[in-house]
Order: structure tokens, then C-alpha cells, then sequence
């Protein structure tokens, strides 16, 4: 899922055109106008994961969380419902699924008082 949201959005570019890593950065998302966010293909992705949301696997949830999170798309509505399927397929999740959703939340300062820390 990464490899196919990551051939629409680049990573970030340092001086010299060397990838940034995340830790070099302070994370913000992408403006809503940034062309690489409203972007058709990107929008139909977005929106074709946004409608199959449900059907997906926890591992799935989770790792369209992550490339969501990485890419720092402003998918505030897709990120909270990925939250609440996540809530709700808790139980499921591998090591690697609970990594990459507190790799995801660190990343985006979520809040230790959020419902998926009660």
C-alpha cells in the first residue's frame, strides 16, 4: 500500500536532493493545497481506500495508517476513521500492526489522553 501511495507523493528533499529522514524534520502534514495532495489519482486512491475501509485487515489498517502518516497526507477524516477501525480490530493486531500504529501516533503527537490509551 506504501509503494502505491509513494509513487504519487514523493518523501521530502534535503538541499542536494537527498531524502530527508523523519527525524530531521518537525512533522507537519501537507497542505490541503499542495498539489501532490489534490492530485486526481491521489483523491481517487484516498478515496477508493475511504470506501473499502471496513473490508480491510487489521494488518491492512494499520499499514495504510503508517503510509498515511509517513507521506503526511492531511487526511484528517480517512486518519480518525483508520483510528476507530483500529479500536475496534485492537485485539488482532500483530507486534508489527501495534509498532507501526505507535510509530504513526507518536509521529503525529497524538494524545496519551486519546481513546486508544484509555
Amino acid at each position: 500500500m506504501f509503494r502505491r501511495i509513494a509513487r504519487a507523493i514523493p518523501l521530502s528533499r534535503a538541499e542536494g536532493g537527498q531524502a530527508k529522514l523523519a527525524s530531521t524534520f518537525k512533522f507537519e502534514f501537507r497542505g490541503r493545497e499542495d498539489p501532490r495532495f489534490v492530485d486526481r489519482r491521489m483523491q481517487s486512491l484516498l478515496a477508493t481506500i475511504q470506501d473499502n475501509l471496513v473490508a480491510a485487515s487489521p494488518s491492512e489498517t494499520t499499514q495504510i495508517l503508517h503510509a498515511l502518516v509517513k507521506l503526511r497526507l492531511p487526511a484528517d477524516e480517512l486518519i480518525n476513521d483508520l483510528l476507530t477501525q483500529i479500536e475496534l480490530l485492537i485485539k488482532d493486531l500483530t507486534p508489527k500492526d501495534i509498532a507501526l500504529v505507535l510509530w504513526s501516533l507518536a509521529r503525529i503527537n497524538y494524545p496519551k489522553t486519546g481513546p486508544l490509551f484509555s
